[in-house]
């Protein structure tokens, strides 16, 4: 009887534990929801309003997954990067009745990032334990980084979902081949990986790789390394290995060779090829072993996604590890090692923007949570009694919340003020425009969309290509309006007759026409 009872009690306390767990994950959802509706210039509006911009098309002018626009380098608008399975899902929510496009793409994303937290949590539970994959999952979804960047109008974290569902469904089946539908899983979730964001999938191919590798070897050594014997043996898993990795790799070239004859059939937009971006992506072998490059992409982890918490984690986690006899040492290092050949690989990317760290965030959490396992069952010797839940996870997270306090508040507080440049000069022109005017935007820092977004018009952002044939290509598609601080006489002489609409600050904007204007 009194078995039972304790029986009973501890089934209560797991159940109650569960329950405080999945309260803390619902809070994490509720801060996300703060302010959601606010301008996308919570970090990096280049990137969120080249985004936005696409879903805007989409919404207005119908769907097109090959023609998607992009209407910043004029007709025919589209500069096709990345596959818009993100911007598609984004215009499915705002066909289902959420009418601002700037909510819906940060639904879409907070959607995505709970998804790839799932993954995570499932990932770490099978490699290492329950009362781990907890750590890493409660990281994950408090972590600063990740609250303000998991609710910005990006794709990234959608890239993260498939790449750990890929890795997931992956190592499930490397654990039981006979499973074909794992296998089927691993190969869709992988195609959607690449053909969204390739630049994540280094992420979990280094530790799928690390896998197959232990697995291959155990085989060999059961085999005598009898490498013709093994795979006569084992050729319809060899088969099934080769297409997990090849097949997802496929329609990300079909895709990349689309995308840059489109792009090179511009010459406003060949720019933005894959062999013209090269070096912008991968970086210069000195940018690589330049310490101080290094130093700031580290600065970033630890200030905004480590924290100083987790950074103690850190620091005691090895010297734990080696006390103990814990699993889930190897699994730390693999995913903490391609996350350091990922940045390696693609280091300007990670060296000028901070939100690339996305990529990585999953790799980080894995570190910081597990060691603080390891620290957990070191100072409570593993009993893990609700009161521990409720009081540890807490306290870490309100030091966490409040040492980052100025990093949140910019994200959490920002909203639609006219007194914002961006929103002031966009409502400007959109005042002094109609839907069908096409508008040439110059004097501004390269060709950020967000005039043109939040203005709602189709234009050309000017950047470097003033000259004779950017003139002959704005008369060409009856470009209508000019918005400029700088006199751009050349500019202007394209036409007989220019007026001035509206000044806003330093910017003016100017009608031009070959017929007399009123």
């Amino acid at each position: 009887m009194i078995k039972l009872w304790a029986s009973q009690c501890r089934l209560v306390n797991q159940s109650s534990e569960k329950y405080f767990i999945l309260l803390l994950i619902l809070l994490s959802v509720l801060v996300r929801l703060i302010n959601l509706d606010s301008p996308l210039f919570t970090g990096n509006s280049f990137r969120q309003t080249m985004t936005a911009i696409t879903v805007w098309t989409l919404v207005n002018e119908g769907i097109s997954v090959f023609g998607y626009q992009t209407p910043v380098f004029g007709p025919p608008w589209t500069i096709p990067l990345e596959f818009p399975i993100y911007q598609l899902t984004v215009a499915f929510i705002v066909k289902l009745g959420i009418g601002n496009i700037d909510v819906a793409g940060r639904v879409a994303a907070i959607a995505y990032f709970y998804v790839s937290a799932i993954f995570l949590f499932l990932v770490c539970q099978n490699h290492i334990n329950k009362i781990a994959a907890t750590c890493v999952l409660l990281f994950y979804v408090w972590s600063p980084f990740m609250i303000v960047w998991s609710r910005n109008f990006m794709i990234d974290y959608a890239s993260v979902a498939f790449s750990l569902g890929y890795f997931y469904f992956f190592s499930r089946w490397l654990d039981d081949s006979r499973k074909v539908g794992l296998l089927v899983l691993a190969i869709v979730l992988g195609i959607l990986g690449f053909l969204i964001k390739v630049t994540t999938l280094p992420t979990v191919l280094v530790p799928m790789a690390y896998l197959v590798l232990r697995k291959m070897l155990a085989s060999l050594q059961a085999e005598k390394y009898q490498l013709r014997r093994y795979i006569k043996a084992n050729i319809g898993f060899l088969a099934s290995l080769a297409a997990v990795f090849v097949l997802p790799v496929i329609p990300f070239f079909i895709w990349l060779q689309y995308s840059d004859a489109v792009k090179a059939a511009s010459e406003f937009s060949s720019v933005l090829t894959s062999s013209s971006l090269s070096e912008w992506n991968y970086g210069t072998w000195l940018q690589k072993t330049t310490i101080g490059n290094w130093a700031t992409i580290l600065q970033r982890i630890i200030s905004y996604v480590v924290t100083l918490p987790g950074l103690m984690f850190l620091i005691f986690g090895p010297w734990l590890y080696f006390r103990s006899s814990r699993n889930g040492g190897e699994f730390v290092v693999m995913f903490a090692l391609a996350a350091f050949l990922t940045i390696f690989t693609f280091f300007n990317l990670y060296w000028v923007h901070d939100y690339y760290l996305m990529a990585v965030s999953p790799a980080v959490s894995i570190a910081v949570g597990f060691c603080c396992y390891l620290l957990l069952v070191k100072v409570f010797d593993g009993n893990f009694s609700l009161k521990l839940w409720f009081y540890v996870p807490v306290l870490i997270i309100s030091i966490v919340l409040y040492s980052t306090r100025s990093y949140l508040k910019w994200s959490l507080e920002l909203s639609y003020d006219d007194r914002i440049p961006t929103l002031s000069l966009a409502k400007t022109i959109r005042d002094n425009t109609t839907e069908s005017d096409y508008v040439i935007i110059a004097d501004v820092f390269n060709w950020d969309p967000q005039y043109l977004y939040y203005a709602k018009r189709k234009g050309f952002m000017l950047w470097h290509f003033e000259g004779d044939r950017s003139n002959q290509f704005f008369k060409k598609h009856n470009f209508t309006t000019i918005v400029h601080i700088e006199p751009h006489e050349k500019l202007f002489s394209n036409w007989k007759y220019r007026k001035l609409l509206a000044v806003n600050d330093k910017f003016k904007v100017m009608r031009v026409s070959d017929t007399p204007l009123n």
